[in-house]
């Protein structure tokens, strides 16, 4: 009877030991990925900036047709890089969807 309680005990402490650790490696994982997406946007907020002093250089120029023509073309790159991020992140999450089934 004690050797069934404690095979019992044991496997519990097993498995809340497991709980615990996913718990903690999934709360560390997202705090990396946190800090990383804050460089991220970081950088491109900086090159947003600069891309817009770059358009206002241009429209004091009276470049108006080429500014025209630059912002077509960032919102292109954009649209662009957000299709694939979010692609990339349906691809990241798609395990984590089968994990919660």
């Amino acid at each position: 009877m004690k050797a069934t309680v404690a095979i019992i005990v044991y496997i519990a402490s097993v498995i809340a030991s497991l709980l615990i650790g996913a718990n903690i490696g999934e709360r560390k994982a997202t705090t990396h990925a946190s800090i990383e997406v804050n460089g991220i946007q970081a950088d491109l907020l900086f090159n947003r900036i600069l891309d817009e002093r770059k358009m206002q250089s241009m429209l004091s120029r009276g470049c108006v047709s080429e500014a025209t023509l630059e912002l077509d073309i960032n919102e292109d790159q954009d649209m662009r890089n957000r299709g694939q991020s979010v692609f990339k992140s349906a691809e990241k999450g798609s395990g984590s969807l089968n994990r919660m089934r």
